[in-house]
């Protein structure tokens, strides 16, 4: 029996304070009651029937002088005018607690003495009041009797109508003292209060969180239970609460009835157009007390908080993965499975994460959401916006331990670490070839699928990547941005700037196992390799013929096709690729950077000095099979053999006579046209090859390059040594 209630009615067993409130009590057990004419319920009183009769009738006689507001029955307004007053004259006795009306006080004492003598016969759960039990049977029945003329959402019980009813009129009659903010009803401005109390009297037995309200409690025990009540009828999804089960409906009804006003952009609940529009006004209150990074949300910086606690709570079962959130853990948990949910409903592709889609969707249509203060660039992820901005700052908080090396984001620095401890998880199905990233196994994928999605709207020219469409793109416009400090020359991307620098520094970290040869970059130390091994990957569909590298099968290509799109402005000779026409220009300047250090002759290519060494050192690596002739050079030995094959492809159209090779047929031509644009400045004698008169100007001078190993004796050309020689050998 509560405290202080004496009146105990025979019949049902409810007490009461008064005898008066007794007496009108029993008058329910005697039938003594007043029907209502509408809806066929019975009160013992006439006056409360009165007031139940102006709930269907709309009537609402009484009304509050301060606000306006109006009620069916005078005791109300009676209740609502405490409101305006303030005064609590009801107090625990236990607790403290300081309350408006008797009745509240004593539905709070009930928490205290924890007697629920309302007990539902479905599910078991018992009740306080009543009323409280009354409105869970709808529950269970389904029944929802309030409805909204505005929107037709439906609800149990009528306060929750009204409250919903203050979102649609804006009207806001619950204010907070300390800071001023409105709220549509009482309860979310008690839950607010909490926040400038700190409050949390309700603390988890397991984990010792503590939570302002017993509800929210309740809806956290069943993480550690793992219990899931609210199930979803079309995916099978299982939630903890029946708020969550309806957020998530909204997903497979496509529901965003919340609109951004300045975006347009659309949300399924109220809750994400708030953290929305933080986005815009570019407001973050959340500061974290360690390195003072800001943030829009307060989940946002908590989810911070664990990079300096190193906290990761959410372990993957299968690798062992560990993570600061149990979203993360989630996301990771669809690489294993391969399941990829959110598909793109333009090309097909498929991701991961709803918003990994959103930002490829962005590409599509090109919307470009983010943009940079600092310069004006658009991006269509916020992820990507923060990378630039690290270009701007020039911040590189993540250092590697090894080399020194810093990054802008862990991430980077993780991937950079796989480089030292030579680790490449991600392996290649048809080759074997391994990665030390996801996303470069993914790009590698496409060179065995041939799939090239990205297409140069000039030129037609098809890439696998996005990235190599916008580095090809460059070429197009003629934008070099990337200038080099020491020699002023300029770069189309950044990487090729980088790499020319080496020739400056001299660094070359990337050596040979087999000679001992060192490369500036490692890409030109794996063609290298190729040679060791002698593979040729790259095979020609005309003729057969098989490269080292890609770009070499390409510049035979075009000797089939016979394209030649680099072309010299000054005398019109075109090249097939672009260095030909540079060293060509050479020519053309006169231009000879490339010295030897032993006779000090100059030469337009550094490929010709290397050429011009083997001379003085007499190296000759390669060797004719079938007459043991030794070369300095690879390209002289190919020529020689097709002497012994007696193969003669090139002819003259004006005598027949035919020639091993282009070169001799050219200088044949000028034979029949007598050009002969090679003057002698000395003596004015005219030659049809430059090497004729280089030959020539060795008489001149008294210089005789060329010395015989039997006798000593030295001539001014190689073809006269190769003369003499036969007195030797009697050939």
């Amino acid at each position: 029996m509560r405290v202080g209630v004496n009146h105990q009615c025979d019949i049902c067993g409810k007490y009461f304070y008064r005898a008066a409130y007794l007496k009108r009590h029993l008058d329910i057990h005697m039938s003594l009651k007043n029907k209502c004419e509408i809806c066929g319920k019975e009160f013992a009183g006439k006056s409360t029937l009165t007031g139940h009769v102006n709930t269907h009738i709309g009537l609402k006689n009484m009304g509050c002088n301060i606000c306006g507001k109006t009620f069916h029955h005078g005791s109300n307004l009676k209740k609502h005018m405490v409101v305006h007053t303030g005064k609590q004259n009801h107090k625990c006795d236990i607790c403290a607690m300081e309350f408006h009306w008797k009745s509240d006080m004593m539905r709070h004492m009930d928490i205290h003495t924890g007697q629920r003598n309302h007990k539902c016969d479905i599910c078991g759960k018992a009740f306080n009041r009543k009323s409280n039990q009354k409105y869970h049977m709808d529950r269970h029945t389904g029944q929802k009797n309030h409805k909204c003329d505005i929107c037709g959402k439906a609800f149990h019980h009528k306060g929750h109508l009204n409250n919903h009813t203050n979102i649609h009129t804006g009207q806001r009659y619950h204010k907070c003292d300390v800071c001023g903010k409105a709220f549509h009803c009482k309860s979310h401005l008690e839950k607010h209060m909490d926040i400038h109390t700190g409050q949390r009297n309700y603390c988890c037995d397991i984990c010792g969180k503590a939570f302002h309200q017993g509800s929210d409690l309740k809806n956290h025990m069943d993480i550690h239970t793992g219990q899931r009540n609210y199930c979803c009828d079309i995916c099978g999804k299982a939630f903890h609460q029946g708020s969550d089960l309806k957020n998530h409906m909204d997903i497979h009804t496509s529901q965003r009835n919340y609109c951004c006003d300045i975006c347009g952009k659309a949300f399924h609940q109220v809750s994400g157009l708030k953290n929305h529009m933080v986005m815009h006004t570019g407001q973050q209150n959340h500061k974290c007390d360690i390195c003072a990074l800001e943030f829009h949300q307060r989940s946002a910086m908590r989810r911070h908080m664990d990079i300096h606690t190193g906290q990761r709570n959410h372990k993957c079962d299968i690798c062992g993965k560990a993570f600061h959130h149990k979203s993360y853990l989630k996301y990771h948990m669809d690489i294993h499975t391969g399941r990829r949910n959110h598909k793109c409903d333009i090309c097909g592709k498929a991701f991961h994460h709803k918003g990994h889609l959103n930002n490829h969707t962005n590409i599509h249509t090109g919307q470009r959401y983010h943009k940079c203060d600092v310069c004006g660039k658009a991006f269509h992820c916020k992820s990507h916006l923060e990378k630039h901005m690290d270009i701007h700052t020039g911040q590189r908080n993540y250092c590697c331990d090894i080399c020194g090396k810093a990054f802008h984001q862990g991430s980077d620095l993780k991937n950079h670490m796989d480089i030292h401890t030579g680790q490449r998880n991600y392996c290649c199905d048809i080759c074997g070839k391994a990665f030390h990233q996801g996303s470069d196994l993914k790009n590698h994928m496409d060179i065995h699928t041939s799939q090239r999605n990205y297409c140069c709207d000039i030129c037609g020219k098809a890439f696998h990547q996005v990235s190599g469409l916008k580095n090809h793109m460059v070429m197009h416009t003629g934008q070099q941005n990337h200038k080099c400090d020491i020699c002023a020359l300029e770069f189309h991307q950044r990487s090729a700037m980088r790499r020319h620098m080496d020739i400056h520094t001299g660094q070359r970290n990337h050596k040979c196992d087999i000679c001992g040869k060192a490369f500036h970059h490692k890409s030109y130390l794996k063609y290298h390799m190729d040679i060791h091994t002698g593979r040729r990957n790259h095979k020609c569909d005309i003729c057969g013929k098989a490269f080292h590298h890609k770009s070499y099968l390409k510049y035979h290509m075009d000797t089939h096709t016979g394209q030649k799109s680099h072309k010299c402005d000054i005398c019109g000779k075109a090249f097939h690729h672009g260095s030909n026409l540079k060293n060509h220009m050479d020519i053309h300047t006169g231009q000879r950077n490339h010295k030897c250090d032993i006779c000090e002759k100059a030469f337009h290519h550094k490929s010709h000095l290397e050429n011009h060494m083997d001379i003085h050192t007499g190296q000759r690596n390669h060797c004719c099979d079938i007459c043991g002739k030794s070369f300095h050079q690879g390209i002289s030995r190919k020529n020689h053999m097709v002497k012994h094959t007696g193969k003669q492809n090139h002819k003259c159209d004006i005598c027949a006579m035919e020639f091993h090779r282009r070169s001799n047929m050219r200088r044949h031509m000028d034979i029949h046209t007598g050009q002969r644009n090679h003057n002698c400045d000395i003596c004015g004698k005219a030659y049809h090859h430059k090497g004729n008169l280089n030959n020539h100007m060795n008489i001149h001078t008294g210089q005789r390059y060329h010395k015989c190993d039997v006798c000593g004796k030295a001539f001014h050309c190689k073809s006269h040594l190769e003369k003499h020689m036969d007195i030797h050998t009697g050939q």
